[in-house]
């Protein structure tokens, strides 16, 4: 039976997650719980601060000290035994997936045409195979590490924030989405840069493994030098394409730096400002600093994977498109038939050496009828 494959990566990647559902759904849980750890704990240094701050009595609260910094403790031990365990559940899922995708890529490569290895060279074809094997990888790893981890995040730490002081949620939350926005759209780009990038490096690989699976041919029309320089010319191109992704990139990251600064001098001088009039506690003043932080290092990130996400997409999709394509030859309008006739090929009396001292053959005659 010919194998098949979706020809969307959404589809594809969902093909070959079906077998691991159970795991897959754990993943997520854990994500959830690492998600909530990043206000657990937080709150819980804020209560030990307010504590301190608000009781002369060292015995009175001692006791209660101790039990908040056991909860401490206890939701660091439960967030690091979540991350292995999510560590774990990825060595039991990503090295099975990867072989899954080339045993059956490689089936459906198998079964194609004449004319589809008339239009993909074998060098062409491994390195999508490996790059579609890579990407949808890294594709699975951001969805569910980031994007639902960050976005679970930020919804649970704005919540929070809400509770002590809307402004600087609100602040927080529109700051939030001027980011994104903006990173969203600077990033449509990259996708864009990187798939363009991924045609140049196949087609060089091509070359490469054509002049490669060639060499004696290479060396018996004297084309060295041609070979190299056609190589070199495309190496060029894809180097080109390469440095104006990776620049672009550093343009969008400096620009996220900025915009990321700007929110925590906002933050700073209105805390101040709130803990000068005694609208927050000294816990309220730590714990919102370090949520602030928290939320704006995590929405970063979000737009910093975001990037490689749209890259890692852009391969990937290059990558399945390319596979998946079909040929065909089709005759255009008032084509004359083609009739065969009769033929034959031959060679007569031929002579052919490297050196004068060295006859490969010497006056011989060959028909291919």
């Amino acid at each position: 039976m010919q194998a098949k494959l979706p020809d969307t990566i959404f589809d594809f990647s969902l093909f070959f997650l079906k077998k691991y559902k159970a795991a897959i759904s754990f993943m997520i849980s854990l994500t959830f719980l690492y998600s909530l750890d990043l206000v657990i704990r937080p709150y819980l240094l804020k209560m030990i601060i307010d504590l301190i701050a608000s009781s002369n009595q060292y015995e009175f609260y001692l006791s209660q000290l101790q039990l908040l910094i056991l909860y401490y403790i206890t939701a660091l031990v439960i967030v690091n035994i979540a991350l292995r365990t999510r560590d774990y559940l990825e060595l039991i899922i990503f090295p099975q997936l990867k072989s899954d995708i080339v045993l059956h890529v490689t089936s459906y490569i198998q079964s194609q045409s004449y004319e589809y290895f008339q239009n993909n060279s074998a060098g062409s074809l491994i390195d999508k195979i490996f790059s579609l094997d890579i990407g949808i990888e890294q594709i699975i790893k951001i969805l569910i590490n980031s994007f639902l981890s960050k976005i679970l995040s930020i919804i649970i730490i704005s919540i929070l924030l809400s509770y002590i002081n809307f402004l600087l949620t609100a602040i927080v939350l529109t700051w939030s989405i001027i980011f994104l926005t903006i990173s969203i759209i600077l990033t449509k780009h990259v996708k864009g840069l990187v798939k363009t990038f991924s045609k140049y490096r196949s087609y060089l690989i091509t070359l490469t493994n054509d002049s490669i699976m060639n060499i004696m041919n290479v060396h018996l029309f004297a084309r060295n030098e041609y070979e190299i320089r056609l190589i070199k010319e495309q190496a060029d191109e894809m180097v080109a394409k390469d440095k104006g992704t990776q620049q672009f990139r550093i343009y969008v990251y400096i620009l996220q730096t900025l915009l990321t600064i700007a929110l925590i001098c906002i933050l700073i001088f209105l805390l101040l400002y709130l803990r000068k009039n005694n609208l927050v506690t000294v816990g309220d003043f730590a714990l919102i600093i370090s949520l602030s932080f928290s939320i704006a290092d995590s929405i970063y990130a979000l737009a910093a994977d975001y990037v490689n996400f749209s890259g890692h997409i852009g391969s990937a999709s290059e990558s399945l498109s390319k596979i998946t394509q079909q040929y065909s030859i089709i005759n255009q309008e008032n084509d004359v038939p083609l009739v065969y006739q009769e033929g034959k090929i031959e060679f007569r009396n031929v002579t052919f050496s490297y050196t004068q001292d060295r006859q490969l053959l010497d006056k011989q005659s060959l028909i291919i009828p």
